[in-house]
């Protein structure tokens, strides 16, 4: 980062004071980073000491005083500008933007000394803030701000050592089962915990009919257990619950009033995945001013609640730690301005005790969640501009405490594509009922593969009684696929040609031999047809519910024997048994379905398999 000394115009344009362009008017992209102040700084702690005796009396880059002096007055202001292009990477380029957000939220909140902390230009590609040192203390005391509350558990905290906690005290409270509705009552041990509370964000929690407040809950346990999972880096947070004076707006100050090309340590505290040393024996540092933004991450971040999904039984639960987003902005002016809006209508449903909408079967899966309420925010209020313009990309951490350590389960960088996007944001619109047929759909979408891929890999080594054809939600969500693929490819076939011509893919037709293999079959050994009466009626017809047995039981006999069988076995079953009743096909597709089984008998036997869960 550079910095030159600057002057107000009468309009209140900075103008450099030797009469040059600025960087953005000679259209540059040079990384800078201007600071502007009066008099001079001392560091904060004795470790920065040795600093500031070998550089007195020389002048520090990136500071300037009035009329050309080095001079830096101890309490400021000072002047930064900070730009997109410079930062060296997602997580800092997010802590801009939340700094940039809880600039703008500190200037609307009641305070007895404001200080100066102001924006006072702010574009697409960079920002240019107004600090002093009172500035500086209000926006890290707000970042830090906690409370002390209280915590119910019925069992007692123990220490490393295994010794009891002692907690506050001890109640009895009227608990009530779930399942018998009946109450009993429990021991309830209450202990003092310390909350942060979320500043900027607790503004923006959507409201609620019985005043819950799950998203900004989410935040402070993820922040507790992860950014903050060790007792020692929640000090500030502790300090500000207890009112007590904290070093940490000095230190910042320091930073930022000192040499521009000073480097620190980088801490894990503040970078998501940063070591104290690499593999390489090498020490992760960056550069003071930028570390500073690092503070304000937590803000523009977005927490999910990955779901484990079970292969034994298909069923899944909460567990697998936090999934973290960090977007790329590549637009700071309208990401900040919309991202209020977006975090104000996120829903408020509950799964648990978590926001339905939090809760996600891939990690990923957060980064597609941000990214369609970003698009739907701008498409609303801005046409057709695309998300990209709004961001670069986004980045997922996958993150669990285990332990006394906090695990990095898992790292992805997410492009945008709007065509993504809005498959993702058709896919939840489909409301699929089975985690494990949702779960391999969004793996099909982030590898841009047919939605129908992998799924013989599922029918082969999960329970079909469970997950597959012996579960409802597999069934109707095999069905639900099969019909929509049809009507977007007969809705596309329209608008190419402006009429729809005989359907020869392969899907359909292999989903219309499967389901009159099992009609034919339940006419011909059952004598049971489908009646359109019992479409609508809730009576429990006992010919419907034989019907609807001998189905089910058609279709897994069949299923099981395709689930047995691949390549040559499975082309002779196909045609032997499958296509051994009257199927109506033409010779076009007829001879669709003989290609197919040639050269690509996998896919076929993965279709038909969904198509027998479809139509059992």
């Amino acid at each position: 980062m550079s910095a030159v000394a600057t002057r107000k115009g009468r309009a209140g344009v900075e103008r450099p004071a030797d009469g040059a362009r600025s960087p953005r008017e000679a259209g540059t992209r040079k990384e800078r980073s201007e600071v502007k102040g009066q008099g001079r700084t001392k560091a904060s702690r004795a470790e920065r000491g040795g600093e500031e005796a070998a550089s007195k009396g020389k002048p520090r880059a990136g500071v300037r005083g009035q009329e050309g002096t080095d001079e830096v007055a101890p309490e400021g202001p000072i002047e930064l500008t900070y730009s997109l292009a410079e930062l060296p990477s997602a997580q800092h380029r997010a802590g801009l933007a939340g700094l940039v957000m809880l600039v703008a939220w500190l200037a609307r909140q009641p305070a007895k000394e404001r200080g100066i902390c102001s924006i006072t230009r702010l574009e697409a590609g960079r920002v240019s803030l107004r600090l002093d040192l009172t500035g500086v203390k209000r926006l890290l005391d707000a970042m830090y701000d906690a409370s002390h509350e209280e915590v119910a558990v019925q069992t007692p905290w123990k220490r490393r050592g295994g010794e009891l906690v002692e907690p506050l005290r001890v109640e009895e409270r009227e608990v009530q089962d779930p399942k018998s509705g009946t109450s009993k009552k429990k021991k309830f041990h209450i202990y003092p915990v310390v909350v942060p509370r979320g500043a900027f964000l607790v503004d923006h929690e959507p409201p609620t009919a019985n005043g819950t407040t799950l998203w900004i809950k989410l935040w402070r346990d993820m922040v507790w257990a992860i950014l903050r999972g060790i007792p020692t880096q929640r000090l500030p947070f502790e300090a500000r619950a207890e009112e007590r004076a904290t070093t940490e707006h000095l230190d910042a100050w320091a930073d930022l009033t000192g040499p521009a090309d000073k480097a620190i340590k980088l801490p894990g505290t503040y970078f998501i995945g940063a070591q104290e040393r690499s593999a390489e024996n090498v020490g992760f540092r960056d550069l003071a001013r930028q570390q500073f933004l690092l503070h304000f991450l937590p803000i523009a971040l977005q927490v999910y609640v990955p779901r484990v999904v079970s292969i034994v039984d298909g069923t899944s639960e909460s567990g697998g730690g936090y999934v973290i987003v960090v977007p790329d902005v590549a637009d700071l002016a309208t990401f900040c301005d919309e991202l209020p809006r977006v975090l104000k209508e996120r829903e408020t449903d509950v799964a648990g005790f978590r926001p339905r909408a939090a809760v996600i079967l891939l990690p990923a899966e957060g980064a597609l969640d941000m990214a369609r309420r970003l698009k739907a925010r701008i498409a609303s209020q801005e046409g057709r501009r695309s998300t990209a313009d709004l961001l670069v990309a986004l980045e997922v951490y996958h993150l669990e405490k285990q332990g006394n350590s906090v695990r990095l389960l898992g790292a992805w960088r997410l492009d945008l594509e709007d065509e993504i996007l809005d498959e993702y944001t058709h896919l939840r619109g489909m409301r699929l009922r089975s985690d494990s047929f949702k779960r391999q759909r969004l793996l099909n979408l982030l590898d841009r593969a047919p939605w129908y891929r992998g799924f013989d890999r599922i029918a082969e080594t999960t329970s079909y009684k469970e997950v597959t054809i012996g579960s409802k939600s597999f069934r109707h969500d095999a069905r639900l696929s099969f019909e929509v693929a049809q009507k977007n490819r007969e809705a596309t076939m329209q608008q190419r040609d402006g009429k729809a011509p005989e359907r020869l893919d392969i899907e359909e037709i292999v989903y219309s031999v499967a389901r009159t293999y099992v009609s034919q079959k339940l006419s011909t050994k059952y004598g049971l047809e489908w009646k359109g009466e019992w479409k609508d009626s809730k009576a429990d017809d006992a010919r419907k519910s034989e019907y609807n047995a001998k189905k089910e039981k058609i279709a897994k006999e069949a299923f099981l024997a395709v689930r047995s069988r691949s390549g040559a076995a499975f082309a002779s079953y196909f045609v032997g048994s499958l296509c051994s009743v009257p199927q109506y096909l033409s010779k076009a597709r007829y001879e669709v379905v003989a290609h197919a089984l040639a050269k690509e008998p996998d896919r076929v036997r993965t279709l038909t398999l969904l198509a027998l869960s479809a139509a059992g």
